[in-house]
């Protein structure tokens, strides 16, 4: 016998009030699932850290760009990278640090020029990589390279290296000096103006070479003896009293004395530090760069007032920087429409400003184009340290993951 079918009931619609009620509940379910995601999530990033920034020994701004080298001995770059400056195999800028190829470890010190870098290594050899067209990786020939390439004749023999805008020099583990690249005005020292796309031997400075600083289109040289500029010397950045240029090292920088510790070079000044630890600076001086009134041409070195001593001192295109002894704090001066003095302002200032948010632990600094980087060192652990940079990031050489200028310090990630 088949069922009897069953009556159909009648079709009941839900009120208002069951409307929202149930209305309620989904957004309540809704809402209940995506805390419990949420926490989840949450639970799983406590449980995977986000890697600890790089700590760093070397640190060196150029133009855009910034390289560094970590405390395991790799070298890492970062921001505009139209040249291969980066040394990361392509030309695609990065604002943050990126991994130089076949340079994770055994590097001491890095420099970066205009459009190039250069690395010196535990080794005593040197490597180059970026804009090469003046020869200024200094590898035999006159072509660029977005990777490391080994500097010709020196292995083994470099013990410091500056990159200046398209030229290179070196001090050697012999106290002598040898540059190469670009060479109009003579800035390598060899007493002609012709380019270079391999290591020269400076004429006139065969021994007691300590430092060496590669600058726009001028070079200087720090010796037992006292210093010594050469190149291009129209806004005065040879310090010899006049605006000539000289391809070879024939006159020493005047009234500097035996012994200078540290010698810079920028884009048309140059600054050292003595014996006795006083700063001084000649050349350019429209933006305030050498940190003294009135705003015009110093010829003759000139003293830079607040540093009774000086540790470091670093020359940008048109603002200084240096670290005060004792004590580890950073000033910066000159041009500041970036924020590259650090001070919490873009106003340009002549003065010796203190740098923000640094303290009294500066241990290195590096005044760029128009940004500065410098490290500060964690407490008494030697030889490590934070990098922080500030100033100009429109290619995101301050190294923070933004491309937005900074007037005061900010932590380099990576």
């Amino acid at each position: 016998m088949s069922p009897r079918p069953m009556s159909p009931r009648p079709i009941s619609h839900p009120s208002t009030h069951q409307r929202l009620t149930w209305a309620a509940l989904l957004v309540g379910i809704v809402l209940a699932l995506a805390s419990a995601t949420a926490s989840a999530g949450a639970a799983s990033a406590a449980r995977t850290p986000a890697p600890a920034p790089s700590m760093w020994r070397s640190i060196d701004a150029g133009m855009n760009f910034t390289c560094g080298v970590t405390t395991a001995g790799a070298v890492k770059c970062w921001g505009t990278n139209g040249h291969g400056q980066l040394g990361t195999g392509n030309r695609i800028d990065a604002a943050t640090p990126q991994a130089v190829v076949g340079l994770a470890s055994g590097a001491v010190s890095v420099s970066a020029g205009a459009w190039h870098a250069c690395a010196v290594m535990e080794t005593g050899d040197a490597h180059c990589w970026g804009f090469g067209q003046y020869g200024q990786l200094g590898n035999g020939s006159f072509r660029s390279s977005t990777t490391p390439v080994l500097v010709a004749d020196l292995a083994g023999q470099v013990a410091g290296l500056s990159a200046g805008a398209n030229h290179t020099c070196v001090v050697t583990t012999s106290g002598t000096a040898a540059c190469w690249g670009a060479n109009p005005f003579g800035q390598l020292g060899d007493g002609t103006r012709a380019n270079r796309n391999a290591p020269v031997r400076v004429f006139n400075l065969d021994s007691g070479v300590r430092a060496i600083a590669a600058g726009d289109s001028h070079t200087c040289a720090a010796t037992e003896a006292t210093a010594y500029c050469w190149g291009r010397g129209e806004a005065g950045a040879l310090g010899t009293g006049n605006n000539a240029d000289s391809p070879v090292v024939d006159q020493p920088v005047l009234g500097i004395g035996a012994g200078p510790r540290a010698i810079t070079a920028g884009g048309d000044h140059s600054c050292l530090v003595r014996a006795a630890g006083s700063a001084w600076c000649w050349g350019a001086n429209g933006a305030g760069q050498l940190g003294v009134l009135p705003w015009t041409i110093h010829y003759s070195p000139v003293r830079v007032p607040v540093f009774a001593a000086t540790g470091t001192i670093s020359a940008g295109s048109a603002h200084t920087c240096a670290i005060r002894v004792p004590g580890g704090a950073a000033y910066c001066w000159g041009y500041n429409e970036h924020g590259a003095v650090g001070n919490g302002t873009n106003v340009t200032t002549p003065t010796p400003t203190l740098v923000s948010h640094l303290g009294l632990a500066a241990a290195a600094i590096s005044a760029g184009l128009e940004h500065t980087c410098a490290i500060r060192w964690i407490g008494a652990i030697p030889g490590q340290g934070y990098a922080l940079c500030w100033g100009a990031n429109d290619h995101g050489q301050l190294g923070d993951g933004t491309l937005t200028d900074r007037w005061t310090p900010v932590r380099v990630v990576g």
